[in-house]
C-alpha cells in the first residue's frame, strides 16, 4: 500500500534497548468525515527528495511524506500522548518523537 498523509510525525519506540521507527501518519475527514491516523509497521528504509521522505516499512508499505506538512494535529496529538502513556507504563520502553530520520536503513 501507498499513504500520503495529510500530516506526519516519525516516532522512535526503545524496547528493551531494541529501537524502531515507525511513521504516525494522520488524515483530516473533512466536512462530513472524521479525521484518522495510523501508525507504520517500522521503518526499513528512507529516501528523501527535495520537496519528500518516502518510508519503506517491514510490511513493504510506502508512506509519501512531504515535508510541508510535518507535525501533528490536536487529535494526532492526543493519539501520541495516549501511546506515550500506555508506553511508559511497561518496563524499559520509552516512546519519542524523532527528528532524525535521513540515515534510516535497516535492510
Amino acid at each position: 500500500m501507498r499513504y500520503t498523509p495529510d500530516l506526519w510525525v516519525v516516532v522512535e519506540i526503545d524496547y528493551d534497548g531494541e529501537i524502531t521507527k515507525k511513521v504516525l501518519a494522520s488524515w483530516y475527514g473533512g466536512y462530513l468525515g472524521s479525521d484518522s491516523w495510523k501508525l507504520s509497521s517500522g521503518i526499513t528504509k528512507v529516501t528523501e527528495f527535495d520537496d519528500r521522505y518516502e518510508f519503506l516499512n517491514y510490511s513493504g508499505s510506502l508512506y509519501v511524506c512531504y515535508k510541508t506538512v510535518w507535525g501533528m494535529s490536536g487529535y494526532t496529538s492526543g493519539v501520541y500522548n495516549d501511546f506515550f502513556s500506555r508506553a511508559e507504563a511497561l518496563p524499559n520502553t520509552q516512546v519519542r518523537l524523532c527528528n532524525e530520520f535521513e540515515e534510516i536503513d535497516n535492510d
